[in-house]
């Protein structure tokens, strides 16, 4: 049969795993938990680690696209009155 664990008793097998020296199946053996289950819950920790990663550097380039493109219409702007004065 099956164990069924709660979210908390994953986070904490998972944090337990991540900061200790030990490997995984000595914790997991600690933890009375199957090493396979304690490797899928560190391998859905990373995926999920991961999935934060890649959109805390999406936002963070969006953010600097919107910052560069405001940079380039002020330059254009400014070259734009150089230009009139040159002209004049």
């Amino acid at each position: 049969m099956r164990r069924r664990y709660s979210n908390i008793q994953k986070k904490l097998a998972v944090e337990r795993a991540l900061k200790s020296r030990k490997r995984a199946k000595d914790v997991a053996n600690e933890l009375k938990i199957s090493p396979s289950t304690l490797y899928r819950w560190l391998k859905e920790e990373d995926s999920s680690r991961s999935s934060k990663k890649i959109k805390y550097i999406s936002r963070e380039l969006e953010k600097r696209i919107r910052k560069v493109q405001d940079e380039r219409k002020v330059l254009l702007r400014a070259l734009q009155i150089m230009a009139r004065e040159l002209a004049d």
